[in-house]
């Protein structure tokens, strides 16, 4: 108040709330991250498990037709991706949905018309989200299917180095490599080269 100085008591007050309040977010994001972490890994534990129990199942004849690079890149290369996703998703899921709590209530306290204008935009941005990422869904499996290839001749060619070098090979591999990594999706051959030798 004017004349009467600043309160130094009440401002102390204050930062001591601010420094609980940041120390305890501080705790609870870390008990978050160690949660979703832990039941993250304990998924992911179990998927490879699972593979590796139908790997065990499948006929010989499967691993004839399938490289082994494009084996190898579904089980580590996918598996890797799919416990990115999940952590990052798991991660700011509750973040957020509390993020829109408290913003909501704030916005209908503060201004209800403009809660209510954000109400009617917010179904037509997820409509939005929801038709590009419907589109852009096909591309993904396209990226991933030419990455399944591309680590499928990386594998081989350098599990079978010693017999791309035995019968000059070298060139040949590399032009294979410079067309899988260059040529673009919708346009590359379906099926993975074999291997040299």
């Amino acid at each position: 108040m004017p004349g009467h100085g600043i309160d130094f008591d009440a401002v102390g007050r204050v930062l001591l709330i601010v420094l609980a309040l940041y120390v305890g977010a501080s705790v609870l994001s870390l008990f978050q991250g160690r949660l979703t972490t832990t039941v993250v890994q304990r998924a992911v534990f179990d998927l490879r498990q699972q593979v590796e129990a139908k790997f065990a199942r499948l006929p010989l004849r499967y691993f004839d037709q399938q490289p082994r690079g494009e084996v190898l890149s579904r089980v580590t290369n996918d598996i890797d991706n799919l416990q990115q996703s999940l952590q990052q998703v798991l991660s700011q899921v509750v973040t957020s949905l509390l993020s829109i709590v408290g913003v909501l209530i704030l916005m209908l306290v503060i201004s209800p018309l403009l809660a209510l204008i954000a109400l009617v935009t917010v179904p037509i941005s997820v409509f939005v989200a929801a038709r590009i990422g419907k589109q852009a869904q096909p591309q993904f499996i396209k990226q991933w299917s030419t990455t399944g290839r591309l680590n499928a001749h990386i594998e081989e060619m350098y599990t079978g180095h010693s017999l791309v070098k035995v019968f000059g090979r070298e060139a040949e591999s590399a032009e294979i490599f410079d067309q899988h990594n260059e040529t673009p999706c919708s346009t590359r051959a379906s099926g993975p080269s074999s291997s040299p030798g």
